[in-house]
């Protein structure tokens, strides 16, 4: 948005500037307030009844005048600082009194004001021992402007407008304001007189400077925040102005330009106002932090004032003639935090207001998401949060697909650095990983710029964890939940460790240390019954009872959700201007979800030749969850320049699963297999980050940051075994279920994987003149990152031989009594694969130069390359088994060095609108286990994979289009195109049936190319932009319509039905709407309701003649609703899955799976101390 450049009188005077003609009432010819609501200009009905009171002191102020207020002036100020008596010539007017006209601060002649009129009442010529007082006044938690407040110093008085602000001039000296407040405005207050009266002591009102007031009033009339600055904003000087209107007409114009940034955050200052002194002119800060304004040739000094930072002064600016002068200021923040002079949302990191800002300013095509908005909606991870983006769809619960690409399209950035991943089959990290608790904001970049990673197809989501505070925080949290098809009903489980609470498993689960001793670390067993005679290996019977002896579910009643959360921060400032701030923030959270889901088998009918549903399943999931996360951060300013930080992260997702699954066999018998799992996954990041400006090097910038991470998955003692019963006939109507012995006998695996991740890089910026109207922004930097991963699985069988049908009909537990064991009739066998052990590595190495090319605010062009080389592999290490060169390592690798260029143009087609087009060249790597030739099974789907040491990397072309129209600081809407052509993609391919059991067998592979393009449109709007009635209130939403085409040759058919179909887990169109209020007033209450929906997507691809999987649309209904019972204390109540819908997959038009998720209701409670 170009600044606001407006010669205009300030409007804290209580004056009109050029478009609050009609709504201040200064002028002697303005109506009375109560005129103006009637007439329709003032519409909001509150601001109308608070200004009902005001209309009725004015008509009693003359009396009001003569009451004995000035006494406690009197009483309370020393003689020796009290103000000098007036002159008869420089006495204060009284209200209502006739006068000749008056010359204001800002030179111009007001007429003669009438009875009615005078809100503001200024002698005819101030003495030079005079001053200016301006008061600003705000009510309630939100700080909005106070209409009609009566403010006076003796008889002196004046009314606030609709900015809340007042001004008058006075003798200098220190005195007592009191502020006449009508009591619509302060409803609590005690009393039931038409105002109440607010005393302010001892304010200063210094000769020829101005004095800026801001107060903050509660409800109750109380004093809550009090700011007060000496602002040199003007001098009621007449020589001064005088002298500036000769230099008006004698000397050219030049232009003066400024930027204000926070001494603190280094970000611009929005909304910032800017007074010449001497000169009846002002301007606003843009969203950019820039001001400009038209001024004769001249020395001049600027005056900066804003609600949420000190008052600034900048003395001895040169405007040289016809030129221009740029000046670039900062502002130290106030010790007293207040909300902006308009009503607007004020720049507070993670309000919508601030995203919405960053969305406009940023050179790319990107979504915002901020702490606010996520906390309105409820979501309690990023990954659910990132479904309220537009173009973003959730697979799995925790992966993200960007505009129809999966995640393998997207990489995960915290605070800049890319992560490790605990997926031993995936590079990207689950996003359930992260609860919003530690997270300010959310950024998903959809178009690529060179200063960001370049394996970057769909999109990077930009995880940004939550800043220091200004001042002292803390807060703490509770909270409940329950879900209708879980709490309180009946589940299983298994018993554990002491810490399964914690999510922390204590050793229960381990494998036996004596085990591990005799078997050279479990890689080697004298059980290996396809090498080794049963008579050779005894050991391993005796070693039977080394393992935990637990394999039965019990069944438990599932209680409620609990969760607990905490926050603290503090900022300290030090004697030689040193500040250090601190933030620590912890949650923890256990829960508990029940699935039944109905699962088959689609076939083709041999009779027919139709489809049919084979093998239906019956499963019957209990998982209890425990997530812990804790962030800490520490940050360090030397003077305005530097800045050090450190970010620390340990986030924790822990599931203790006990699964039930009953199936139809082929011979109509049925089949019960029990899972009891427990599964760990952990990120841990340790931040160093630093911020330097050298003002004498061209006021050159360098960011560097330094990352080490790890990430880790630890599943110890998966424990599967099966009980089988005959189908029931007339002699034998109830069967029993019998342990399976030969297919289905107790398997115990222990898997673990560990990636270790360093990455470390700088940014350097150089701002660059390029005259009057243009700048250029020179950005360069590099990153190294590096990834080592290591990964294995311990797979074991247990046997019990020689049983009988008595026996196997015992539950697992007596069947693997220490009694049997004992007695020999026990065996461990292994079921390693050579691929079971594997390690892998990434090693990326970049370079970019950018240039930012800004034009007069109407064009904006951001271009440059980045050139990167990438090595990945992945080597397969066999376990010993009796001669490790039986088994030789396999390797796959890539290693390539890429340019890729990136070119973004944006347009200010208006003040309020701007319009982007972005091309750029990106590349998709191989992911680690994909160059591998062995065969590999996924850990969560159990699907068999097999790598392809022959992968290409692939080329992506995007191409990027978005129109902006932002009507205000939190309402906007956009359109946009994108397009994205895939040269070599990697596709996952079905193979041929080759071993038995291998059916299902996934090659990964390159395919010749692939298309994907769509729209996308995102609006947010205030609807009390119309009708009052509805202020608070806003709708918000967004649509993607996505279609994409890939193409599979011949020769790569396999055992695939289609050659020609849409890309894995790409929607046709996504939908979210939502609908949410925020108290006007006092912001207490808030709700939301929000509405998702996506088309229906492939989530098999189908083979051997059967149509692709398809999951079906589904309505997401969620709500959200805030209380605060005080400005402390605050209640939130969640409801998740209202509608409870029916979550299916088709396959043929039959239904593969299906089941439902359970309405959820959460309540939490928080306390900010």
């Amino acid at each position: 948005m170009p600044p606001q450049n407006k010669s205009r009188a300030n409007p804290l005077r209580g004056q009109p500037t050029d478009d609050q003609e009609a709504k201040l009432p200064t002028q002697a010819t303005d109506p009375s307030p109560l005129t103006r609501s009637r007439t329709g200009l003032a519409l909001n009905p509150r601001r109308f009844m608070s200004v009902v009171p005001v209309a009725l002191l004015m008509v009693a102020l003359p009396a009001l005048a003569q009451e004995p207020t000035a006494e406690p002036e009197a009483s309370s100020v020393p003689e020796e600082s009290a103000a000098p008596a007036p002159t008869p010539e420089a006495a204060p007017v009284e209200a209502g009194a006739a006068q000749p006209p008056t010359t204001t601060g800002s030179g111009d002649t007001q007429p003669k004001a009438g009875p009615s009129a005078g809100l503001l009442q200024l002698p005819q010529q101030a003495p030079k021992d005079w001053g200016t007082l301006h008061v600003v006044v705000f009510i309630g938690r939100r700080s909005t402007p106070a209409l009609g407040v009566m403010a006076r110093i003796g008889e002196t008085r004046a009314v606030t407008n609709e900015d809340g602000a007042a001004g008058f001039s006075g003798p200098g000296g220190i005195h007592n304001l009191y502020l006449l407040v009508p009591r619509g405005l302060v409803p609590g207050a005690p009393g039931s007189s038409p105002a109440v009266e607010v005393k302010i002591s001892e304010v200063p009102v210094v000769p020829f400077e101005t004095t800026e007031l801001i107060v903050t009033l509660s409800e109750s009339g109380a004093v809550t925040n009090q700011l007060l600055e000496v602002a040199k904003k003007s001098q009621t000087s007449q020589d001064e102005e005088d002298s500036f209107e000769k230099r008006k007409a004698t000397n050219p114009a030049g232009l003066l330009e400024g930027l204000l940034l926070s001494l603190d955050t280094k970000k611009p200052v929005a909304r910032a106002r800017v007074f010449v002194r001497g000169a009846p002119v002002e301007a606003e800060s843009d969203a950019q932090g820039r001001f400009r304004i038209e001024l004769p040739a001249g020395e001049y000094a600027l005056s900066i004032i804003h609600t949420q930072y000190s008052t600034q002064t900048v003395d001895g600016i040169v405007v040289p003639a016809k030129g221009k002068v740029e000046v670039p200021i900062e502002l130290s923040p106030s010790s007293v935090e207040l909300d902006e002079f308009v009503v607007t949302a004020p720049h507070v990191e993670g309000t919508v207001a601030s995203v919405m800002d960053e969305r406009r300013d940023t050179s790319n095509v990107a979504d915002v998401l901020g702490a606010e908005q996520m906390s309105a909606a409820g979501d309690s991870s990023a990954a659910s949060a990132l479904t309220r983006v537009t173009g973003v769809t959730l697979v799995g619960g925790k992966y993200i697909y960007i505009r129809g690409l999966g995640e393998r399209y997207s990489s995960t950035l915290l605070n800049g650095a890319d992560l490790p991943s605990p997926d031993p089959s995936r590079k990207v990290i689950p996003l359930d990983l992260f609860p919003t608790s530690v997270l300010g904001s959310v950024v998903v970049q959809k178009t690529y710029s060179p200063d960001m990673p370049g394996d970057f197809s769909g999109g990077v989501v930009q995880l940004r964890t939550r800043g220091v505070p200004e001042k002292f925080h803390f807060s703490l949290g509770l909270s409940t939940g329950a879900n209708s098809v879980t709490t309180f009903q009946s589940g299983n489980t298994h018993r554990g460790g002491g810490r399964d609470w914690l999510g922390y498993d204590d050793g229960t689960r381990s494998v036996p240390g004596e085990w591990l001793r005799l078997t050279e670390g479990g890689t080697k067993t004298a059980s290996l019954s396809h090498i080794t005679p049963r008579s050779a290996r005894p050991s391993a019977q005796d070693k039977v009872g080394l393992f935990e002896h637990n394999y039965s579910a019990q069944q438990v009643t599932m209680p409620l959700d609990l969760g607990v959360n905490a926050e603290i921060g503090d900022r300290l400032t030090f004697s030689n201007g040193a500040k250090v701030g601190i933030q620590l923030a912890g949650q923890y959270d256990n829960g508990w979800m029940f699935r039944g889901e109905d699962r088959g088998q689609i076939t083709i009918d041999t009779v027919t030749g139709g489809f049919r549903r084979d093998f239906p399943t019956a499963i019957r999931q209990t998982t209890q969850d425990v997530s812990m996360a804790s962030v800490g951060s520490v940050s360090a300013e030397f003077g305005k320049n530097h800045r050090l930080e450190s970010t620390t992260l340990l986030t924790r997702k822990t599931a203790k699963n006990s699964s039930l699954d009953r199936s139809i066999t082929n011979d109509s018998g049925e089949r019960e297999k029990t899972t009891l799992s427990w599964n760990e996954q952990q990120l841990f990041a340790q931040q160093l980050r630093g911020e330097h400006e050298f003002e004498r090097l061209a006021r050159l910038k360098l960011s560097w940051m330094a990352n080490y991470s790890t990430a880790s998955r630890d599943e110890p003692d998966t424990r599967e075994y099966s009980y089988v019963r005959d189908t029931p006939t007339a002699e034998v109507p109830n069967p029993t279920f019998r342990y399976l012995v030969a297919s289905g006998p107790l398997r115990r695996n222990y898997e673990t994987l560990m990636d270790e991740s360093l990455v470390y890089g700088f940014d350097l910026k150089l701002p660059v003149s390029l005259g009057a109207k243009s700048e250029l922004l020179l950005s360069s930097g590099g990153l190294f990152s590096r990834v080592d991963r290591d990964a294995r699985v311990l797979r074991y069988r247990f046997v019990a031989d020689g049983l009988s049908d008595e026996e196997r009909a015992l539950p697992l537990d007596q069947i693997f009594s220490p009694e049997r064991v004992a007695s020999g009739r026990l065996d461990i066998q292994d079921e390693f694969l050579p691929t079971d052990a594997y390690t892998a590595k990434t090693r990326t190495s970049a370079g970019y130069l950018m240039g930012e090319f800004i034009r007069e605010k109407w064009l904006r062009f951001q271009g440059g390359v980045r050139v990167e080389s990438a090595l990945v592999s992945a080597t397969t290490r066999p376990f010993v088994i009796v001669n490790p060169m039986q088994v030789p390592e396999v390797t796959g690798a890539i290693e390539q060095t890429n340019i890729l260029p990136a070119g973004t143009l944006t347009l200010n087609t208006t003040e309020h609108s701007q319009l982007r087009i972005a091309v750029s060249q990106t590349v998709n790597r191989p992911q680690l286990r994909e160059l591998s030739p062995a065969k590999f099974i996924d850990p969560e789907t159990r699907i068999p994979y097999i790598g392809n040491e022959n992968l290409r990397q692939a080329d992506v072309t995007n191409y990027d289009a978005r129109f902006e129209w932002y009507a205000s600081a939190t309402e906007m809407i956009s359109f946009a195109l994108f397009r994205k052509d895939f040269t070599n993609p990697i596709e996952i391919t079905i193979l041929p049936s080759g071993e038995p059991g291998d059916n299902n067998l996934r090659r990964f592979t390159n395919i010749p190319s692939a298309r994907n393009y769509g729209a996308e449109m995102d609006f947010r709007y205030e609807l009390d932009r119309n009708v009052d009635a509805l202020e608070g209130y806003f709708l918000a939403g967004n649509l993607t319509l996505i279609r994409s085409e890939v193409e599979i040759p011949e020769a790569d058919k396999a055992g695939s039905t289609n050659l020609r179909r849409p890309m894995q887990g790409q929607s046709p169109w996504i939908a979210n709407l939502q609908l949410g209020y925020s108290d006007p007033e006092e912001g207490r209450f808030e709700f939301l309701v929000a509405f998702n929906m996506l088309g229906e997507r492939i989530v098999e691809v189908g083979q051997s003649g059967i149509p692709d999987a398809y999951e079906q649309p589904v309505p997401l209904v969620d709500f959200t609703a805030s209380y605060a019972f005080t400005e402390r204390l605050r209640l939130k109540i969640k409801g998740r899955n209202l509608m409870d819908p029916l979550f299916q997959v088709e396959q043929a038009g039959l239904s593969q799976r299906a089941y439902r998720r359970g309405r959820s209701v959460a309540v939490s409670l928080s306390y900010e101390f």
